[in-house]
Parts: C-alpha cells; structure tokens; sequence
C-alpha cells in the first residue's frame, strides 16, 4: 500500500534514529496527527521534548528531521527546477514563511533568493510556471505529477520563456505553447485559464503593495 507522504517522511525519520522500532514511533506520531512540517515551527525545547518522549536519540533525529523538512516542503520542487545547492538553504527559509504561496510577491521571493545567492528571476519564474501547471495534479486525478511539472518547468527554462513574456501572449500563442509541451486539448484549455489567474494575482499583488 502505498505510503501517504506525511507517513512516508515519518518512517525516514525514524529510520535514521538507530536501532528502533520505526513502526511504534510513526504510530504514536500518527495518534497526535502531528504532520512533518508542523515541525518547521517548533523550536530546540519543542524538539527535545520530542525527542524524550518518544526515546530517539536528538541528534539523529534533528538531522534526518532538517532533510524531511527539505524533501517534503510545497517548496521542494525548487530544488528539482533550480539545480543549484543553495535551493536547500532557500527551501528551508520559504518553510518559514506563513504567508500561503498565492500572496508571496515576485519582490518578497526575489529578497529571499538573492539572501541565498540563487538567481531571483530564475525563483520567480520557476514558482509562476509551478503555480500555473500545479492544478493540472487534480484535473488530471493523478495522471501528472509534481515530477512532471518540474519536467516542464525545465523544458519552458530551455525556450528561454519567462513567464512574464505571458503578457503578451494571445490564445494562439498559448495554444502554440501547448502544442510544444505536447498538452492534450483540455490541459491547453486549463493552461489559459490558469496563466490568466496567475496573471491577474500578480498585477493584484503588485497593485495592492503600492
């Protein structure tokens, strides 16, 4: 059966905790329904109580936790998508950030990026494409996943697209653009309605912090 991805971070963790029984300590966290990146905000004392509680060795379990909190970020296809080291640090700091990913403005990733030395433009392009393709894991039921979408992402980055250069496109162009992306007819219908959203968030943000 396969494993739902809050679970599956659990069993990672705990299987680099030594010599423990993984079963109990993921069924015990399972009864608190305590999810993986509940722990972004939990500071050391948190950690260390944890840690107590459960009997796993602090130091093993803190670092297997830094990596699953890196795996399993909303954020975690940036690291797929940028290809650069620093992406972890940057992942880790977007982790922290409790705004919802629609209200982020390309300003705010752009300072979060350039404090990680990572190409800010490269950040927001990738996040506006990430952002227009993630809907299409739920259209699709399945059929895409996030794995593709950065696939994708990758193949705008080679056509030299930023999507800002959507503001210029018309119909035709965008069904131009399906076409090279190899889109079946509702996913190109799907691609325009979800580039026009993220057009219009964007130019409401922007409005909004003036």
């Amino acid at each position: 059966e396969r494993l739902a991805s809050g679970a599956r971070a659990w069993y990672e963790v705990f299987g680099e905790c030594g010599n423990i029984d993984v079963n109990e300590k993921v069924k015990q966290i399972d009864e608190w329904a305590l999810d993986i990146m509940d722990m972004v905000h939990a500071d050391e004392t948190d950690r260390d109580d944890l840690c107590k509680i459960l009997n796993v060795d602090g130091s093993k379990f803190n670092s297997a936790l830094q990596k699953a909190l890196i795996k399993y970020s909303q954020w975690s296809f940036l690291r797929e998508v940028l290809e650069e080291k620093q992406s972890d640090d940057l992942v880790a700091t977007l982790n922290t950030v409790e705004k919802p990913l629609s209200l982020l403005t390309k300003a705010e990733f752009e300072e979060k990026a350039k404090a990680h030395n990572v190409n800010g433009i490269e950040v927001c392009n990738a996040i506006a494409w990430y952002k227009v393709f993630e809907p299409f894991k739920l259209e699709a039921k399945g059929q895409i996943s996030t794995q593709q979408i950065c696939e994708i992402i990758k193949q705008l980055k080679r056509f030299d697209l930023p999507f800002v250069a959507m503001e210029e496109a018309d119909d035709d162009d965008v069904d131009q653009l399906a076409k090279e992306l190899k889109l079946q007819q509702s996913q190109a219908e799907m691609l325009k309605k979800n580039v026009k959203a993220q057009l219009d968030m964007a130019g409401l943000l922007t409005a909004l912090k003036q």
